[in-house]
């Protein structure tokens, strides 16, 4: 199959220039470039590669919606524990929707292969972004104050995410994809949970800064699922993994929260908190020393900040903070402090060598990329296509046949119908073909021609329900939205009260060792446990709601996915039968002309 470089569209075996821009064709090394994919999707490049799966470029060939498709690799879809992880990466994020995370709008399993459809976000990992240098302060924060709100969401819903890691954190500022996440994704100053109440989003606060995208649930832990592996498989990437995940224990919010300070201590100073060479050494050194002090590395970086990291990165879980919502807080409280002093006219670059001593890690349990190939999970993302008006039904069956007459812009089936049989006749009149041929191209004309009806019910049925499959992914991203925002209010009043809960006991133990009156004080943690306990009842039911709502509208998705995709295999094969039919008349006058021409 050959394909044009500009346009990334699939032409006719043997055709050497696009029909569409002129440009020459090439044969794609990558086999799964071109194909459509349950009979909807046109892979159209590759993006970037994993060591689980290959991720590409793809258009909606009924709607002309751009999209990024996960594929998990053909040798691993043998594997039962394999392809549930992956799919379960879509279960993990269909139950969040949040603005800060890349959304998956549908999966499925055809042709062998498990997939996912992810919107396509044009930008830069936050890996790249530390490569060219170390941002500004504020704007670091400001990003890293996105993915804590996108992880506190993921917490209260009960995924824990576990390899959280520059890699899978996307800076952009365009969203492409999800036509209606498009439109809150461009609205900075719109509060749906990015920001507390009362308090100003990050992009009042710090102006450009990029909107963050947190990807890849791909081994993310749901609590309320059992788990695939034994307990000694150890999942994350080395530098990122807390010490308590190396001892054994089990991965909590605590240990996602413990990566988010490690990707934060990276993005203020431009390098990791310990010294280790090699995955080896990264993997242990949280566990066998302590981080080095921020401020030694990064002196202009405030103490709060500093402090913030710090407290982030402590080897014990229960004095770490563990409330992502808390990292967020507290970053948008230092934003807000710090949003009338002057920032720095520049950025401030990464120290020579740092890179070098870093050199790129991959999650313990997967195995690198193959060595002739390079790149990491996510390359930075390509510019899209230049832009190309709507596709018609044909092309979106990858009809016409190789026949010019077939290919004008204002192709259609009854059109060359007619047509066809004019010149039939014409000929015959003029007895330019024998009476059988006449006789079998009428008969081929006729067949077509009752075969219009039922191509024009088949298309109806699909256009509606691709609409039906449109509506229902709306109104699922509508009430995930709400409710996800309101767990997200619920959970930071109480991360709130925890937090006064935990002063006032601090409070109480210096107190009662002076001898001083603690009565008061007790009633006081009473009371606010009461709260805390009232507040965790609303959001376990919230949660329970947003459940059982995904469960119903995933089982209508289901099934109106399945019946989208009969309906265009019956279409392509429909279509297919007319394009042959014609091609026979059409091949039957065109050889007659030649004929004539010797005579």
């Amino acid at each position: 199959m050959a394909i044009c470089p500009q346009c990334h569209e699939a032409q006719d075996e043997g055709a050497q220039f696009c029909a569409n821009d002129g440009h020459r064709l090439h044969e794609p090394k990558d086999p799964f470039v071109g194909r459509i994919l349950a009979s909807r999707y046109r892979l159209l490049r590759r993006l970037g590669y994993g060591a689980t799966a290959y991720v590409y470029l793809a258009r909606h060939v009924l709607i002309d919606r751009t999209s990024a498709i996960k594929v998990l690799r053909p040798e691993l879809a043998g594997s039962v524990a394999q392809r549930e992880r992956f799919l379960r990466e879509a279960r993990a994020v269909n139950r969040i929707h949040h603005r800060n995370i890349v959304e998956i709008s549908d999966v499925g399993e055809s042709d062998g292969l498990a997939w996912l459809v992810m919107e396509f976000v044009d930008g830069e990992s936050l890996y790249a972004r530390l490569r060219r240098g170390r941002p500004e302060i504020r704007e670091g924060a400001a990003m890293i104050a996105q993915v804590a709100s996108a992880l506190g969401r993921a917490h209260e819903l009960g995924v824990i995410h576990r390899d959280l890691k520059p890699d899978n954190v996307l800076l952009t500022r365009a969203v492409i994809g999800i036509e209606d996440l498009g439109e809150v994704a461009f609205d900075p100053f719109r509060n749906d949970g990015t920001a507390p109440e009362g308090q100003p989003d990050v992009f009042r606060l710090v102006p450009g800064s990029p909107l963050v995208k947190l990807t890849d649930f791909g081994i993310a832990k749901l609590e309320d699922l059992p788990k695939l592996t034994t307990g000694d498989q150890l999942f994350g990437t080395p530098g990122y993994i807390a010490p308590e995940i190396l001892e054994g224990a089990p991965a909590t919010g605590a240990s996602d929260v413990f990566a988010l300070g490690v990707m934060l201590y990276e993005t203020l100073t431009g390098r990791l908190p310990w010294e280790g060479r090699g995955q080896s050494q990264l993997l242990l050194a949280p566990l066998l020393s302590e981080p080095i002090p921020l401020q030694l590395l990064a002196p202009d970086v405030p103490e709060p900040l500093a402090r913030l990291v710090m407290q982030s990165l402590l080897r014990d879980p229960m004095v770490r903070i563990a409330d992502a919502f808390r990292v967020q807080d507290a970053l948008i409280e230092f934003l807000a402090a710090s949003a009338s002093r002057p920032a720095p006219a520049k950025e401030t670059l990464a120290p020579p060598g740092i890179f070098q001593d870093f050199p790129k890690v991959v999650p313990v349990d997967e195995e690198p990329p193959p060595p002739t190939r390079h790149g990491r999970a996510l390359l930075p993302m390509p510019e899209l296509p230049p832009e190309e008006p709507p596709p018609t039904i044909v092309d979106v069956l990858d009809f016409p046949p190789p026949r010019p007459e077939f290919q004008r812009a204002d192709f259609s089936f009854s059109k060359e119908i007619e047509r066809l049989a004019a010149v039939v006749t014409a000929r015959a009149v003029a007895d330019e073909m024998a009476p059988a041929r006449v006789s079998e191209c009428r008969q081929k004309l006729g067949t077509a021609q009752a075969m219009l009806p039922q191509v024009d019910r088949t298309t109806v049925r699909v256009r509606h329900t691709q609409a039906t499959v449109d509506d229902l992914e709306t109104e699922a991203r509508t009430f995930r939205e709400s409710l996800g925002g309101a767990i997200d209010a619920l959970s930071r009043d109480r991360g709130q009260l925890r937090a006064v809960r935990e002063s006032l006991d601090a409070e109480c133990t210096i107190t009662r060792a002076k001898g001083g009156n603690v009565a008061s004080m007790y009633a006081e943690e009473e009371r606010l446990d009461a709260a805390v306990a009232d507040l965790t009842f609303q959001i376990d039911a919230l949660t329970r709601e947003l459940d059982r709502k995904n469960d119903a509208i995933d089982g209508r998705l289901v099934d109106a996915t399945g019946q989208l995709e009969g309906l265009l295999a019956a279409l392509r094969m429909l279509t297919g039968e007319l394009a042959r039919l014609l091609d026979d008349v059409a091949g039957a006058l065109e050889d007659r002309r030649v004929t004539l021409a010797r005579l």
